[in-house]
């Protein structure tokens, strides 16, 4: 026979409620967990869906790109560059002068 009694036996037993009722909330606080559960889920999944998604396209460049055959890919893209640059490239580098 147990002997020892833990607080969550006593508090059940002083409750003096009806068995039957202390079974029917819990199974509605388990009900309750479980729709919070898929709600939270579903949201998780739809929030990294999107980030997934947005990740994953690619998006046009519209900025300068030099010609691949004539580059030497140096990193300075600037008026003394040793490749000659067409005027519409210069463009927006009046403030980088």
């Amino acid at each position: 026979m147990v002997r020892d009694v833990t607080e969550e036996s006593r508090v059940f037993t002083e409750s003096k409620r009806p068995v039957r009722d202390l079974f029917d909330e819990a199974r509605d606080v388990g009900r309750r967990f479980r729709v919070g559960s898929a709600v939270l889920g579903a949201f998780l999944g739809l929030v990294l869906g999107g980030r997934l998604l947005a990740v994953s396209i690619r998006k046009g460049g519209t900025d300068f790109r030099p010609h691949r055959g004539d580059c030497f890919s140096c990193g300075r893209c600037v008026s003394y560059c040793s490749v000659a640059r067409k005027p519409e490239a210069l463009k927006g580098e009046g403030a980088a002068k």
